[in-house]
């Protein structure tokens, strides 16, 4: 298959699909899930991050309360 029968393939698919007026339904969906995405992995990432924060103050408390001997 070269680039032009691909091209034209999901053409005419698209054109089909807007037709019946699924294409806009699968594009509101992926958008959907994309946001959805990106809003749980910024709080997986912001979490991971303060975990990370805290963790490194208790390692530094921890070497400031007790200095070595």
């Amino acid at each position: 298959m070269d680039i032009n029968s691909t091209v034209s393939f999901f053409r005419r698919m698209i054109m089909e699909a807007d037709k019946t007026g699924v294409l806009i339904i699968d594009i509101y969906a992926c958008l959907c899930l994309l946001i959805i995405a990106w809003v749980v992995g910024c709080i997986y990432c912001y979490d991971a991050r303060k975990k990370a924060q805290e963790d490194q103050e208790e390692v530094v408390l921890d070497s400031v309360s007790s200095p070595p001997a």
